[in-house]
Parts: C-alpha cells; sequence; structure tokens
C-alpha cells in the first residue's frame, strides 16, 4: 500500500512538472530562518492555501495551484516542485516513509544516498543518468506538510545544495 501510495504520488509529481502554464510572479525579499545562520534571501514567494515558499528570483513559475508549485531556471536545466500533502505519514513513520522512497528510487536505477532527518525534515538524494534529484519533505506537526524535489545537473550541485536548504527553510504553514 505505501509503494503504492509513493509511486501514485511520483506519477502526480511528474505529470505536474510537465506543466507549462505561466502565472505571474511577485518578486519579494524574504528573511529565512536557517537553522545554521539567517541570511536575507531575494526570491519569489510563491502563496499557496496552506504554505508559502520562496524559490530563486531567477526562476520562472511553470504551474501553480492552491496546493501545489512547479518552477524551474531560465534554461530549464533546474526544476523545483513542491506540494502540501496531509494524507503522508506521520513523524513516526518518516524512516518507513524514507525507505520506501528510496527503494523506489533504486527500482528505477538511481543511486540513492541515506536519506537524511533532520528534526522534522527529510532529504534523500539520489542520481540517475547525471540529474540529481534531491527529494525533501518538510513536516507540520505529525503529518507531512510539503514534500518536494530539486532536479538538476550534477554539474551544478554546488549552486543547488545551499539552494535546497533556503527553500526548505522558507516554508511557512497557514
Amino acid at each position: 500500500m505505501k509503494k503504492l501510495f509513493l509511486l501514485s504520488f511520483a506519477t502526480l509529481a511528474m505529470v505536474f512538472t510537465a506543466c507549462d502554464t505561466k502565472t505571474e510572479n511577485a518578486n519579494n525579499e524574504t528573511t529565512t530562518d536557517n537553522t545554521e545562520t539567517t541570511e536575507e534571501v531575494k526570491g519569489t514567494t510563491y502563496e499557496g492555501e496552506k504554505f508559502t515558499l520562496v524559490y530563486p528570483e531567477s526562476f520562472k513559475e511553470t504551474y501553480k495551484s492552491e496546493e501545489m508549485v512547479n518552477a524551474s531556471s531560465e534554461d530549464g536545466a533546474i526544476k523545483l516542485d513542491a506540494t502540501f500533502n496531509d494524507m503522508g505519514p506521520t513523524l513516526d513513520q518518516l524512516k518507513v516513509y524514507a525507505e520506501n522512497y528510496s527503494g523506489m528510487m533504486k527500482s528505477q536505477g538511481a543511486t540513492v544516498e541515506e536519506p537524511n532527518i533532520d528534526g522534522n525534515n527529510l532529504t534523500i538524494k539520489s542520481v540517475k543518468d547525471g540529474e540529481v534529484n534531491m527529494h525533501f519533505v518538510v513536516m507540520k506537526e505529525d503529518k507531512i506538510g510539503v514534500s518536494g524535489s530539486l532536479k538538476y545537473p550534477e554539474d551544478k550541485a554546488g549552486e543547488c545544495e545551499p539552494m535546497i536548504k533556503n527553500i526548505m527553510s522558507s516554508i511557512k504553514f497557514k
């Protein structure tokens, strides 16, 4: 059942990632709540019904709804998707979720690093055919709040790995 849920979620995420509906953006400056340091990050704020998120101002929104946003770099090499999800596992089940997601990615031929669970946050890095998929989950209370991914070519890792931390720390629940 869990694998079916993850497979359907991954399929849905891929469908919406492929969408190319243009929407207007509002550029805002936001202070992130990074655990290491607090720094001011310029970005574009997605304002959904259940959460807000700040992504790099150089990105263009490719799809948005009340509970989901997709955006990508101007050249399309870096792609972000984030979705509110209140039907996921509890905080106690996050390790099992990570194992199932990692198994799904491995079964698709990806090399998967050990999942990183830090409090209410989860990141799982996988690589397949030169593309990195940095899957993330930010929990709200005892349920998943936002899950998504940042996909980018391996040679852009230096630019993208700090970006994922800023995006995750910018998520605010309503």
